[in-house]
């Protein structure tokens, strides 16, 4: 669905958020926004970073459709953030997943502190030359399972 009709309206009210395809316009974001009112940011607007029927083309213009959501108010939901990774580089794949995550930053609204200390991490992005423990190399590291906050 690539806005909010009124017909699923009870549905929204009963649920903590809903997600939009990534197929929509600013006339269907304006829709969206007003029908969910104060719950604006419980709407999560798809953005295709494959650039499928999305404004900006995807990729790392994907920042274009974002600022048009954060126009209207709304959340956003990153469809196949995998991108990076699938069309581009895999020598540089750390520096451009950066550069597009980057790109993304000044269109992301709020920003969270943590509350509770200490904190517990090991920093892990889940990619990277080699995987040690207690100082010794155990692989190559290629694993979003290994990802630590």
């Amino acid at each position: 669905m690539f806005s909010m009709p009124l017909c699923h309206s009870m549905f929204f009210t009963a649920c903590d958020g809903i997600f939009l395809n990534y197929t929509w316009s600013d006339l269907t974001l304006a829709n969206s926004s007003h029908k969910a009112g104060t719950r604006r940011y419980d709407v999560f607007v798809g953005i295709d970073v494959f650039g499928r029927g999305c404004p900006g083309g995807g990729g790392f213009n994907s920042k274009e459709a974002l600022a048009k959501i954060k126009h209207h108010n709304l959340s956003a939901a990153l469809f196949a953030s995998g991108w990076v990774f699938e069309t581009q580089d895999k020598e540089k794949f750390t520096e451009l997943q950066d550069k597009f995550f980057e790109s993304l930053q000044p269109d992301c609204g709020q920003t969270y502190c943590l509350a509770d200390l200490p904190l517990s991490s090991s920093f892990c992005r889940g990619v990277g030359p080699r995987l040690c423990i207690s100082g010794k190399v155990k692989l190559s590291l290629q694993s979003a399972d290994h990802q630590s906050l």
